[in-house]
């Protein structure tokens, strides 16, 4: 990142009469200030610089302070302090404290303190201690400790200048100490010698005061001299005597060794003025006479040197030992004191000024100024010996300088700064002397533009200098050669644009009109040219608007046109033959390079284009791919509109754009180029670059729109120079730089030649200061209070800026005490918050906002460009924390922390109070539930002892009657096996184990096969059913199992609770793909209070009525809960004039049915209940001769009997009441199985299970768990430690036969077990497997072999047992067994109701339901599939076989 500096340089010259550079050209800047920039008076009283650099004026309205910038007003009615009585201001001096010390009109004496911006009246502290007023006349002198004051009548104050209390003494005739007395109260003289010694002149003596030794900073008078009315009217200093005059024309000389006084007489003139000569050899005398008397110290001579018809007062000796004497009357007179001539000088101006005194000065360039007494006010031109009251804009305007001044303040930084009479402040600004300018305006007409277009130095050194509107002309230092040209009509050398010298002298000229010109020159001294024309109008060039020319390495003349492209032009056979160079490639425009601003030649040869379309780059001695062309948006260019192109000493082409700054290319351009911008935000001046040049120390001068640029290239540093401010409309002109071989640069502008010479220009002055010149706090002007700590000083004085939480917006005000450079650039940053400097871009103002609270460091600082030394500046300053992050805040808050710890204990405390009555609520509805749980867990054996004799009993023949009852008793065992499962499934809501098992089934027919389930019921108590439905089949997507629970439940509700003989209502319908159940009854119905809690769990009626009916207050919780599973929605509200109806809404999005209304009322006698026989699963057939022993193992001595009585047929039975008792068993006999249940005595089923896994004896036997524990992670626990099949209770006996029987074959051949049986799914020979895919297929048979009965088993399972993503399972299953997964489920699945139905089972449904399947018609179809044989067939087969 470039960094950069600025200083506004303004550039104003004197141009000579003739179109000239002259040595010594005056540059002067002048302006004036008064109320339209913020002064508060146009008539000014005093002017004075302090030692930090502001500029203060006293004027006729209070004091102002000038910055550089901007002017500030203090005034005392707007302070807290004393007020000024009057704001006129006569005298003003500058404090040694940052104080100012001034009178007023009034004669009243002040105090201003510049850091708390405070005035003091100091006459009131006298006044009120003397008793009487005293008036002042004049501040004398301010040393480091006193401010002497003269006065009217009351003699010599010396006011202690430390301020407040302003103690004081005086020295009058009216003191009587010898100490204190003085000869008269009238005032004279007063001086301070080089001893420190003071002396004063009274109306009646002298007198001498030192310092007290006793008292410090005291003064007392040491020595008096009576001078009888004669008083001091004049005092000069040598380095052995003091010379005074006296108001009767006596020079008295005080010997400071001796201590004497001696009195002679020079004149009988007043003595108006003394002055020391600069070697202090002479002391030069000026008399009302008009004589000019010289007296040698050391020889004690007088001599009159001069005799001038009128009195001369004041006087000064300038540098070239020249004497300036005042003229009493006008004008003013210069004496040689080498050669005793003289040369007197009048005022041009007849009106005169009583205000405008006599002064005179030699600035810092040796030149003396001169104002005159009465009016007039100039320089002294040397090289005219005259004095000049005027200088010639670079406009040629006259602008003079003010004619009365009456106070001047010289700043050797190079400002002299005047107080006009009544038109405020003026200053000269003189500049620097490493530039001039050279105007064409006297060649031009009126109205032509002497703006110059093209420059070229020839190998003569001559300037050749083409203009807009004028002729071609050649300089030779400043002067006009007379060149000579013929063969071409002289207006052809109008409007010269570009200019080249080739390799053999040839002056080619481009000119905007008349196409190119070639000038041969036709003698040695090359004055004379003759010209040849190529243009449009003779057909030699097809544009005659040509801005740029350059000869290649190959001698070659390119050209280029601004509208008809790049041309080249060879001489062949002495003739010039022009070449067009065609720029074509596919996507680029016709005439994309067709405007051309200027060219440059590379080091490798490459002619670089400089064009409004961006950067073009040509090789000559190429015919195809012959260019490269990079542009804005393409290979970002910094603007498209490039106007200059330039080669610095390293080869390195630097581009200068219309709005995009400087760009450094670097690479190869036939590889591509690469680029570094740099813009205003680095520090140039302007974007908008015109031209640029090198200097001999290898910076780049780049011409601007907004003025001069200087670029270190090896700090990437910018100093920018404003030449916009000195030249009024005077602007750079496209393209035209040249440097002579002195490493002069002249630039082309508006105006004419501006000249630099780097080697003067850049000359360093001393280091100023960086002032401090306001502050915004929050967008508000900070003004100092004493009221507040830290705040009590100005920011350009205080130490440390305290400041509030809330004022922590700050804007500093930021300017140099270099009086030249009114917008410097600087570099800030605060310590605490910048990790870089920032660049201030010419803007005064440094801005932070929302500061946090913190000590600070504000550091600033200038650019060592201009000055011997780096300005440098720190301001520190602290945000105070809120008042709520202070320490007695933070002990509050510890406070006010306890306080609220102790009622939050309070309040924790009440709150684990009223959690322990939850918790315990809590508690108690979870040992509701553990208790009905661990009931349906023990129900699970006695209902198996109901099922397992009532399907054996089924299986045989009886008379039809008990074979009904039977059917009943079955039928109502399984109901109660549906509640048991229902409370168990209520509980794996409460845990969100449950998820949906969608099937696609006909609702209709789900509905009707539930009320089935209650036409025993119904028939007892008189009930009937009354079902309407709006659609003979509704084909639905949703769980069956869980919908035959909430229709099953509603049912169970209202036939609960329906009177005898009434009726039950249900109705199905589908609106707007809802569907609506509707299950109402006559009974009681809910009360209203309690009506929105009867889907709660363990919610119970508590009426006392006839209709008060047990219950467990679960139904309708877990038809509620499997609603919500479906997105559904339940309610219930009470039927006029009685009874209840639920309401069950479940969406349905794809439901398909078949309109028509379907109704009726079912009675008990209505239905025939079908009588189900149970058939033998005929397993004995197929059973080998010898019985394999089975050791059954359970506590339960009625299921121990019943399992050995269903097993004795086919095995041999062997019984164990626990795990302990059956492990020696096991170990003495070995058996073939073991059947075991999970919960017993001793040794539980699961330790059995382990020891005999982890026995190699025994491990190989087949384990089969049988137990009421139903939960998955049971049966998940019992498989993980090697059980071979885990079965609940209640059990089928077929199944558990068929599963012994597998169980067993499957031992018998491990392979054939492996690959699914001998009649498997997976056959063997289809697959070829190592051990662990083995053992893959092994895990894959277990897992859906045990859990592929129950309603929720998925895919995802199997894949989750192996700890494999579904689909990295199915890949893997895939690419084993050439089968999808879902296929093999289904198989296992048919193959299992082919069991069943082996087992003797004939319900088509009842099998599909048990083994998986949610569609008994899909079951059917795959199990035809398969078989070949739907299922219904193929049990009416085995039936027959049974029989």
């Amino acid at each position: 990142m470039a960094k950069s500096s600025s200083s506004w340089l303004f550039l104003f010259v004197f141009a000579l009469a003739y179109a000239g550079i002259v040595k010594g050209q005056e540059n002067f800047k002048l302006d004036y200030f008064g109320g339209e920039k913020g002064l508060s008076h146009g008539n000014l009283t005093g002017l004075l610089k302090d030692r930090d650099g502001f500029l203060w004026i006293s004027t006729w309205n209070g004091i102002n302070r000038y910055d550089g910038q901007r002017f500030k007003t203090y005034n005392s009615t707007e302070q807290k302090g004393h007020a000024v009585a009057s704001r006129r201001i006569i005298q003003m001096i500058d404090g040694i404290n940052n104080d100012i010390w001034f009178l007023t009109y009034d004669m009243k004496l002040y105090h201003f303190d510049k850091a708390s911006e405070d005035f003091f009246s100091v006459s009131e502290v006298v006044e009120s201690t003397q008793n009487k007023p005293v008036q002042f006349n004049k501040i004398l002198a301010i040393d480091t400790q006193s401010v002497w004051v003269g006065s009217t009548d009351n003699g010599l104050f010396c006011i202690n200048a430390l301020g407040k209390p302003y103690n004081y003494s005086i020295f009058s005739a009216e003191n009587k100490k010898p100490s204190h007395h003085l000869s008269s109260n009238k005032l004279t003289y007063f001086h301070q010698d080089a001893q420190k010694q003071l002396w004063i002149g009274t109306k009646e003596g002298l007198h001498m005061l030192q310092m007290d030794s006793k008292e410090r900073y005291s003064f007392r008078v040491v020595q008096s001299f009576d001078l009888k009315s004669d008083g001091i009217f004049k005092i000069a200093e040598a380095p052995d005597f003091i010379y005074f005059s006296t108001l009767r024309n006596k020079l008295l000389v005080f010997n400071k060794q001796k201590k004497d006084l001696q009195q002679l007489t020079l004149t009988q003139g007043r003595i108006n003025e003394m002055r020391m000569s600069r070697d202090k050899k002479k002391l030069f005398i000026s008399t009302s006479a008009g004589e000019l008397i010289a007296f040698d110290v050391a020889k004690q001579v007088l001599q009159t040197i001069l005799h001038f018809r009128t009195g001369l007062a004041g006087m000064f000796e300038d540098s070239k030992h020249r004497l300036w004497l005042e003229s009493e009357r006008n004008g003013v007179v210069m004496l040689d004191l080498k050669h005793l001539n003289s040369t007197y000088f009048s005022s041009p101006f007849f009106k005169k000024s009583s205000t405008a005194n006599f002064k005179c000065f030699e600035d810092a360039e040796h030149r003396v100024w001169i104002n005159m007494r009465g009016g007039g006010f100039g320089f002294f031109d040397e090289q005219r010996a005259a004095i000049n009251f005027s200088f010639k804009s670079i406009n040629g305007k006259r602008i003079e300088f003010p004619r009365f001044v009456h106070d001047i303040v010289y700043d050797p930084a190079g400002v002299i700064w005047f107080a006009v009479e009544g038109e405020g402040m003026g200053s000269v600004v003189l500049q620097n002397n490493g530039m001039s300018f050279q105007s064409f305006a006297n060649e031009q007409s009126e109205i032509a533009d002497p703006e110059v277009r093209s420059l070229l130095f020839d190998r003569k050194g001559r300037l050749w200098v083409g203009k807009k509107f004028g002729s071609i002309s050649v300089h030779d230092w400043g002067k006009q050669l007379p060149v000579s040209f013929i063969g071409v009509d002289p207006e052809a050398l109008s409007s010269v644009y570009c200019l080249l010298e080739d390799r053999k002298g040839t002056m080619w000229m481009g000119t905007k009109k008349h196409g190119l010109l070639k000038a041969v020159p036709q003698n040695k001294e090359r004055t004379s040219y003759k010209l040849e024309q190529f243009s449009t109008t003779n057909k030699k060039l097809g544009s005659n608007q040509v801005y740029s020319l350059l000869e290649d390495k190959q001698g070659a003349i390119w050209i280029g046109t601004y509208g008809q492209g790049l041309l080249r032009a060879t001489e062949v056979n002495g003739k010039l033959v022009f070449e067009r160079i065609a720029i074509r490639k596919a996507g680029l425009q016709k005439d994309a390079f067709s405007r051309i601003r200027q060219l440059s030649l590379d080091e490798k040869g490459m002619v670089w284009v400089a064009t409004t379309y961006g950067v073009l780059v040509v090789d000559p001695n190429r015919k195809k791919d012959h260019f490269y062309f990079v542009h804005y948006g393409g290979d970002q260019v910094a603007d498209n509109d490039v106007q200059y192109l330039y080669k610095d000493h390293n080869g390195t082409m630097w581009i200068c754009t219309s709005g995009g700054g400087l760009s450094k290319s670097y690479g190869d351009p036939f590889k591509g180029l690469q680029f570094e911008h740099y813009t205003v935000k680095d520090g140039l001046f302007n974007d908008y670059v015109l031209s640029c040049i090198e200097d001999a120390d290898h910076n780049l001068w780049l011409g601007t729109e907004g003025g001069l640029s200087k670029f270190d290239l090896q700090k990437k540093k910018f100093v920018n120079f404003n030449a916009s401010d000195g030249f009024g409309n005077m602007r750079f002109s496209e393209k035209t730089v040249a440097q002579q071989k002195d490493g002069r640069m002249v630039w082309g502008t508006t105006k004419g030649m501006l000249w630099v010479d780097t080697k003067y220009f850049q000359q360093k002055s001393s280091r100023p200061q960086l002032l401090m010149t306001g502050l915004l706090i929050n967008n508000k002007e900070f003004v100092p209070s004493l009221q507040k700590k830290g705040q009590e000083k100005g920011i350009q004085y205080t130490d440390r800026l305290i400041l509030d939480h809330n004022q922590n917006n700050l804007s500093f005000d930021v300017s140099v005490s270099d009086p030249r450079h009114m917008h410097p650039n600087f570099q800030y940053r605060i310590m605490e918050v910048d990790t870089t400097w920032h660049l201030n871009n010419q803007i005064a103002r440094i801005t932070y906002t929302n500061l946090n609270p913190g000590d600070y460091t504000l550091e600033i600082k200038g650019e060592d460009d201009l000055y011997d030394g780096v300005p440098y500046r720190k301001v520190y300053f602290t945000i105070n924390s809120p008042w709520w992050k202070t320490g007695w805040a933070y002990l509050a808050y510890a406070f006010l922390l306890l306080v609220i710890s102790y009622a939050t204990f309070r309040l924790i405390l009440q709150l684990l109070r009223l959690r322990q009555k939850v918790l315990i609520e809590q508690h108690l509805s979870a040992l509701k539930m553990e208790f009905f749980t661990n009931i349906s867990h023990e129900l699970r054996t006695p209902l198996t002892l109901i099922l397992s004799p009532v399907k054996k009993l089924m299986g045989e023949e009886t008379e039809g009657r008990k074979q009904v009852y039977m059917d009943i008793i079955h039928r109502n065992a399984l109901r109660m096996e549906l509640f048991v499962n229902q409370l168990l499934d209520l509980r794996k809501v409460q845990e969100s184990k449950h998820q949906l098992q969608k099937t696609q089934f006909d609702m209709v027919v789900m509905l009707s096969d539930v009320l089935l389930t209650f036409m025993a019921s119904a028939e007892a108590k008189q009930v009937y059913f009354k079902v309407e439905m709006a659609f003979k089949e509704l084909w639905v997507h949703l769980d069956q199992e869980k919908m035959e629970i909430i229709l099953y439940n509603l049912l169970s509700n209202a036939l609960k609770y329906a009177p005898e003989g009434s009726t039950i209502e249900i109705q199905l319908n589908l609106r707007q793909q809802i569907m609506y159940i509707d299950i109402a009854d006559e009974g009681p119905g809910v009360p209203s209070g309690t009506l929105p809690y009867i889907f709660d769990l363990f919610y119970t009626e508590n009426s006392n009525g006839a209709y008060k009916r047990k219950s467990t207050g679960i139904g309708l919780a877990l038809a509620k809960e499997f609603t919500m599973l479906h997105q559904g929605h339940i309610y219930a509200v009470n039927r006029p004039p009685h009874g209840l109806q639920v309401t069950v809404e479940i969406p349905i999005p794809n439901a398909s049915g078949l309109p028509g209304s379907h109704s009726g009322s079912f009675a008990f006698g209505d239905v025939k209940l079908e009588v189900r026989g149970y058939a033998d699963s005929g397993l004995q057939e197929s059973r080998a001769e010898r019985k394999e022993t089975l050791l059954v193992v359970e506590d339960n001595a009625d299921l121990r009997l019943f399992l050995k009585e269903q097993l004795s047929s086919y095995y041999h039975v062997e019984v164990a009441t626990n795990g302990s008792e059956a492990l020696e068993q096991i170990r003495s006999m070995v058996p073939d199985f073991i059947l075991s249940d999970l919960m017993m005595p001793q040794m539980d089923g699961i330790g059995l299970l382990k020891e005999v896994r982890q026995d190699v004896r025994i491990c190989h036997i087949p384990f089969v768990l049988l137990s009421a524990k139903h939960a998955v992670e049971t049966q998940i626990e019992g498989l993980s430690y090697g059980a071979d099949y885990y079965i609940t209770k209640p059990f089928d006996p077929a199944f558990l036969l068929t599963a012994i029987a597998t169980l067993l074959q499957k031992r018998r051949t491990y392979f054939e077990q492996m690959s699914g049986r001998k009649k498997a799914v997976v056959q063997a020979s289809d697959v070829q497997i190592d051990d662990k895919d083995k053992k893959f297929l092994e895990t894959v048979v277990e897992v859906v072999e045990r859990y592929m009965n129950q309603s929720d088993f998925n895919i995802d399972l199997i894949a989750e047992q192996l700890n494999l993503s579904r689909n990295t399972f199915y890949k893997k299953f895939k690419s084993l067994t050439n089968m999808a997964p879902v296929e093999f489920v289904r198989e296992l699945r048919l193959q299992k109701a082919k069991l069943y139905f082996d087992a003797g089972m004939e319900n088509v449904s009842d099998v599909a339901y048990r083994v998986g399947f949610n569609n008994p018609k899909y079951f059917s179809t795959s199990f035809k599939e398969m078989f070949g044989i739907s299922p219904k067939e193929y049990a009416m087969q085995k039936k027959d076989k049974t029989v």
